[in-house]
């Protein structure tokens, strides 16, 4: 008997050493678990930031490739080697400024010229206003987010070395024709009353090589309306002789203008005759506006 409680309690001895045992292996178990948990979570943080730095490089490598071509592209447009007096030589010419940019430089050789643009375009190109002379003239244009228009001439002055400046008109490149006899045509030039229109300007250079405006004493018009109130016409702009009275509901179309006081207009019968206006459009001898005498005019743009 003795013996056997002996062995029993060998057993429950060796049972609670196994339960013991295992239960520090279990313990161990778990430790090792969440020890492999939090490695895991560490590596999928340090995954989820590369991803994130990687994101970020690739960001910043399109927009260093995007910035490239377009420097690329604007240092194409922006040199050209050419000859701008007719001497026997090239000449370099470079235009530095990034697009938008109030100031900018043109460089001629080592000659600098120190520019100021509203909206520069990064456009710019040689011209020959003369063919008689050795000049060639170099523009350059410039467009707001608006699309409108201004083209600056230059030319190089090599007997007092430095660049000078021509003059600024509204309107680009393709709105300017060059006959090669010295002068420029301004193909929208913005007209001064009445309404928002364009005509043709033509500019002459000068002894100085500089632009001259060539005085003209009509400008086309074309501008087609429809009167609302009757209005006297005149024969003539000097005596004011009246011709007729132009009756509401009449189509009518506004021929030409010298683009300081008087309008020619034609009836639909032919019939012509002249107004005048006063600042932009008040219609002189009324105490009413071309807007109120006809319909059609435009003021957009």
């Amino acid at each position: 008997m003795r013996k056997f409680i002996i062995c029993i309690g060998c057993m429950l001895f060796i049972a609670g050493c196994d339960s013991a045992k295992n239960e520090k292996i279990i313990s161990n178990l778990e430790q090792q678990l969440a020890a492999s948990k939090h490695k895991v979570q560490e590596t999928q943080d340090r995954l989820d930031k590369a991803d994130k730095q990687f994101a970020a490089a690739t960001e910043q490598l399109t927009d260093a490739n995007a910035k490239l071509a377009a420097s690329e592209r604007i240092l194409k447009s922006n040199i050209m080697i050419t000859n701008v007096d007719g001497e026997n030589k090239e000449d370099i010419v470079a235009l530095y400024g990034g697009q938008g940019g109030e100031s900018f430089v043109l460089k001629i050789n080592e000659v600098i010229f120190n520019g100021f643009s509203s909206y520069l375009d990064g456009d710019f190109q040689e011209v020959d206003l003369d063919l008689k002379d050795q000049i060639k003239e170099i523009s350059i244009s410039e467009s707001d987010p608006s699309m409108h228009y201004e083209t600056s001439y230059y030319y190089l002055n090599r007997s007092k070395n430095q660049i000078e400046f021509m003059g600024k008109f509204q309107g680009k490149g393709t709105d300017m024709e060059y006959p090669g006899d010295g002068t420029l045509i301004l193909h929208r030039k913005r007209g001064a009353i009445i309404q928002n229109w364009y005509h043709d300007q033509t500019y002459k250079l000068n002894a100085e090589h500089l632009f001259d405006e060539v005085p003209q004493d009509l400008y086309n018009m074309n501008a087609k309306v429809k009167m609302t109130k009757a209005l006297q016409l005149y024969k003539d702009r000097n005596n004011k002789e009246k011709a007729f009275i132009i009756q509401p509901g009449s189509d009518a179309e506004i021929i030409s203008s010298d683009d300081k006081r008087w309008c020619l207009i034609q009836a639909a019968n032919g019939q012509k005759g002249w107004f005048e206006v006063e600042g932009y459009n008040n219609i002189v001898g009324t105490d009413g506006t071309a807007d109120d005498y006809m319909s059609g005019l435009g003021h957009a743009g």
